[in-house]
């Protein structure tokens, strides 16, 4: 089982953490992230690789808040 794993440029931090995380718990990780997708282009990319082997698990970040001061949300 693999943890594939994405995000668009603004989840790019977020999604640095979880992968070392998830690392560090022993996990294969699978970054499919491209410099310039967008997040459907990211998306799409998981979910081609989780339909690929029916044990892979997805994690897709939008980070659209991190835009927004945190007084937003």
């Amino acid at each position: 089982m693999a943890v594939i794993i994405g995000a668009d440029k603004a989840g790019t931090e977020l999604k640095e953490t979880v992968k070392s995380y998830l690392i560090e718990l022993g996990k294969e990780v699978v970054d499919v992230s491209k410099e310039g997708q967008d997040f459907v282009d990211v998306t799409l990319a998981v979910a081609k690789e989780v339909t690929s082997n029916e044990e892979n698990l997805g994690i897709v970040i939008d980070a659209l808040l991190s835009y927004f001061p945190p007084s937003l949300y």
